[in-house]
C-alpha cells in the first residue's frame, strides 16, 4: 500500500514584542493583561511538490511549559479547522489568536491533526496519515513568553511524499 507521509517542520517559531496595546485591565485586584499574552498561531506552506490542494483539519494545538504542569491549549476546535496549504504558497494565513495565553517558558508544540487530505498530483488517490493523529514540535530553543507579550507562531507545512 502506498503512503503519503506529512511532516510538519516547525521554522523560527517566535517573534516577541515586549510592549503591548490598549489599557491595562484589572479584576478584583488583579493585573490580567500582566498574567497574560497575546499569542497568534500562523500556517504557512513550504513545499516543492505540486498539488491541486492539501487540506489537513486541525482540532488543537497546545504549547507545553517548561518544567512540569500541564499543556496550555491556544487553538482547540470539536469539528476542526481545515486549511488548504496548497492555497498558501505566497501568503501566511492566521489561523488563530489567544489573547490569554499564560506567561511562561514552553518546550514543545503539540498539534493533533483531524484528516488529511489530497487532491491533484501524484498522491491524489492514496492514503495519508499522520502518527498517532499528533505531532510534537521541538523548537531548538524554548518560546519565551512574558506578561503583556505579542508573540507569534509560525507553523510552516512541507508535504513529503514517500
Amino acid at each position: 500500500m502506498n503512503l503519503v507521509r506529512i511532516a510538519i517542520l516547525a521554522l523560527v517559531v517566535c517573534a516577541l514584542t515586549a510592549c503591548s496595546g490598549g489599557a491595562n485591565q484589572s479584576t478584583a485586584g488583579v493585573d490580567w493583561q500582566a498574567q497574560s499574552a497575546r499569542v497568534m498561531l500562523m500556517m504557512a506552506e513550504d513545499s516543492a511538490d505540486e498539488t491541486n490542494g492539501a487540506y489537513i483539519t486541525f482540532s488543537k494545538v497546545s504549547l507545553v511549559p517548561e518544567g512540569s504542569g500541564d499543556p496550555v491549549v491556544i487553538f482547540e476546535s470539536e469539528e476542526g479547522k481545515e486549511v488548504n496549504f496548497s492555497a498558501l504558497a505566497d501568503r501566511d494565513l492566521l489561523f488563530s489568536v489567544d489573547d490569554d495565553v499564560e506567561a511562561g517558558t514552553y518546550v514543545k508544540i503539540l498539534i493533533a491533526v483531524e484528516s488529511i487530505r489530497v487532491k491533484g498530483g501524484v498522491c491524489e488517490d492514496l492514503t495519508t496519515s499522520v502518527p498517532d493523529d499528533e505531532i510534537e514540535l521541538l523548537p531548538e530553543e524554548a518560546i519565551k513568553i512574558g506578561p503583556g507579550d505579542k508573540v507569534v507562531i509560525r507553523l510552516a507545512v512541507c508535504l513529503l511524499y514517500t
